[in-house]
C-alpha cells in the first residue's frame, strides 16, 4: 500500500509479452499479390469518376475493372482491406456517372433542336 491508500503493484499477474505480439503482426492477413489488385482497384475507381464525367464509355469500363480487381483482391484472408473497399465504391460510382452521362449524350443526339445548336456552334469555331 501506498501513503495515499491505493495499491500501485502494476504487476496484476497478467503477462504483457510486447516483443512476440509486434513479431507476428501480418497486415490483414493479406499476400503481397493481393495487395497490388486493391491498390489497382482504388487508382481505377478514382480515374473512373472524371473519365464518367468527361466520356461515356471510359468511365464505366475503368469503374467495372475496378469493382471486379477489389472484389478478387481479398484473396484467402479474412477481410477486405480499405483500398479494395474504397476501389470498390468509387468504381461503382464512376461507372453510374458514366453510364448516366452516357445515357444523356444518346438523348441529346436524338433532339433535333439541341443539334441544331450544336451544328450552329461547331460552325462557329470552325471559322
Amino acid at each position: 500500500m501506498d501513503n495515499n491508500g491505493y495499491n500501485n503493484n502494476f504487476d496484476n499477474g497478467y503477462n504483457y509479452n510486447y516483443d512476440n505480439n509486434f513479431n507476428n503482426f501480418n497486415r490483414n492477413n493479406y499476400p503481397q499479390e493481393r495487395r497490388g489488385m486493391a491498390i489497382a482497384s482504388l487508382i481505377l475507381g478514382i480515374l473512373s469518376i472524371p473519365a464518367g464525367c468527361c466520356t461515356g464509355y471510359m468511365g464505366p469500363l475503368l469503374g467495372i475493372i475496378a469493382v471486379f480487381l477489389g472484389i478478387f483482391s481479398k484473396g484467402t484472408a479474412p477481410v477486405r482491406s480499405g483500398k479494395a473497399i474504397a476501389g470498390i465504391i468509387t468504381g461503382a460510382v464512376g461507372a453510374i456517372i458514366g453510364i448516366i452521362m452516357f445515357i444523356m449524350a444518346i438523348y441529346l443526339m436524338g433532339d433535333p433542336e439541341f443539334m441544331a445548336q450544336y451544328e450552329e456552334l461547331m460552325e462557329f469555331y470552325n471559322r
